[in-house]
This record gives structure tokens, sequence and C-alpha cells, in this order.
């Protein structure tokens, strides 16, 4: 039922079969795998500049969350700052650089908790965000589906991955012809536009 094409014009696979499919199906009134007969979904994946817009208003909407969760909790647990005062803009980073990354884990646990509880459960769900439901962007499987809650675990281990490396993981999208970020591409996921705008 699914078949992805990049806004490049790269042909995809039938999900199915495997059969490499024609960019021309997409332009046919009912598209179907001519190997199978698979019914396919032209859609067209998202830019990399939709994506990260995405990105930015879901951080806001996790942070509108996560920071009094965060709050509340350091104010009961009330652990030691990690910073001390440094006079200085070199000082300050030089004190973040020799934080031990144990305190710093424990103290941006709730906020990660958060974060992911967040992208899991709307991945799972409906495939949207917030911030995909607002820019009309949707994550889908290779049937055109929201991810199975495996996938979506494995889509946000890959987040967490592509993230500890300076975000590396969003430059495959920038370069990948299929527009896949390394999380999407461990997650079999792709990133794609309503099918108002495919």
């Amino acid at each position: 039922m699914f078949r992805s094409r990049s806004l490049r014009g790269a042909p995809m696979p039938c999900p199915r079969c495997d059969t490499e499919l024609e960019l021309d199906l997409s332009r046919a009134a009912d598209p179907a795998c001519p190997a199978c007969g698979l019914p396919l979904l032209p859609v067209c994946t998202a830019g990399i500049g939709r994506r990260i817009a995405a990105a930015i208003v879901d951080a806001l909407a996790v942070a509108a969350v996560a920071v009094p969760v965060q709050w509340v909790l350091t104010t009961l647990v009330d652990p030691p700052p990690l910073l001390g005062p440094a006079r200085t803009a070199l000082g300050w980073l030089l004190e973040i650089l020799a934080v031990p990354i144990g305190p710093a884990v424990v103290r941006a646990l709730p906020v990660l908790c958060v974060l992911y509880l967040y992208l899991v459960l709307h991945w799972a769900g409906t495939g949207q965000t917030v911030g995909g439901r607002w820019l009309r962007v949707r994550v889908v499987d290779r049937y055109g589906a929201p991810p199975h809650p495996v996938r979506t675990l494995l889509r946000a281990a890959g987040h967490a991955v592509g993230g500890l490396v300076g975000g590396i993981g969003w430059v495959f999208a920038a370069f990948d012809l299929e527009r896949r970020a390394f999380h999407d591409k461990v997650a079999g996921t792709w990133v794609v536009y309503e099918e108002a705008e495919a």
C-alpha cells in the first residue's frame, strides 16, 4: 500500500516484494506493484527544513512540561550545584567540560524521560508529534502506517545515538536521497508530507 519517493525523484522498492518501482507509477490512477500487485500510495518525503522546524516546536512543547518537572524534582532533592560561580565565559565553559557525567545525567534524566515518552507515544499513536501535526508531516513505516511501538523505541534510541555525536544523525537527512536521518534508517521509518501535499 505504500511507496515513498523523495523530492529528488529517487524510486523506492515495493514494500512486499522489493521490486524496484518506476516513478511513472506515482502518476497512475491506481498505482500497484507490477510484480506482486500490491496497491501503492505515492508520497513525498519531508525536507530537512520542515523536519527541523517541527523538532523546534516539539522541543518547546516538551520544555513546557519538562522544565517544571525538573524544577520540582530539583527543589525536592536539592542536589549540589554542577557549576561553581565562574567569573568569565571561558571559565564557565571549562567548568561545563569538567562536570562529571554521572551527576549531569541524573540532572537531565527527568527531561530525557519526558522527551522520549512524548516522542514514542506520539510516533506510535498517530505518527505525528505536535510539531509534525502543525507542519503537516508524519512518521510512517514502509506500509504508510504509524510505526509499531518497537520501531518507535528504536527510532528514539537512534535519536539519542545521533545526538550524542553532535547531531550527526540529522546530517544524514540532508544528504540521503530518501531524506532519512540516522534514526529513520535504524527504525525503518520515513518522515513524509501529509497526503494533501504529496
